[in-house]
């Protein structure tokens, strides 16, 4: 497998922000622009746009993942050695928590940030260890005591998992930062 993603772009320039640096002395209040400067952004516009489509030929976005055959054959695996870091990742440097771990589940009453912010955490470790156990050698080997198998204690250790994938699918589109 082979993936390449480049960084987002931030080619746009506002021409709002074209007359804050020609006029850098003064403060510029946006939302109440003289006549002269909203039509100075209305000529400007067109050069911004310009200058957003030349940046997005010269520079373009590249988003290239490449599958090869032996990655599907055990693609649980795979996914896993991307998920992971990536969950890590959004743990250490998330900025918010979803709005489900805000209010209660009538979507009435607000629960307090720093509950839903702990209660966003554990999902998060759920989801890590699910991944972290299925990136394990013979993880369900420990189950096995000489000729005797502990199948009540791996029924509750593969419950554990599940949970932490269902808790993947289940905050899926709020996995970002």
């Amino acid at each position: 497998m082979k993936v390449w993603i480049s960084k987002y772009r931030h080619h746009w320039v506002s021409p709002y922000t074209v007359l804050e640096k020609l006029v850098f002395w003064r403060e510029v209040d946006i939302l109440n622009l003289s006549p002269r400067e909203e039509r100075f952004c209305e000529l400007i516009t067109p050069l911004c746009n310009g200058w957003l489509k030349f940046m997005d030929t010269v520079h373009p976005k590249i988003d290239y993942v490449k599958i090869d055959r032996w990655d599907t054959w055990d693609m649980r695996s795979t996914l896993a050695l991307i998920a992971l870091p990536m969950l890590k990742q959004l743990k250490a440097t998330k900025h918010g928590i979803p709005a489900d771990f805000i209010h209660d589940k009538n979507g009435n009453e607000e629960i307090p940030f720093e509950v839903g912010e702990q209660k966003w955490n554990e999902a998060l470790d759920a989801m890590i260890w699910s991944f972290e156990t299925e990136l394990e050698d013979d993880a369900d080997g420990k189950f096995f005591n000489g000729d005797e198998w502990d199948r009540k204690g791996y029924d509750k250790w593969a419950k554990r998992k599940q949970k932490g994938f269902d808790l993947f699918g289940k905050y899926y589109q709020n996995l970002w930062d």
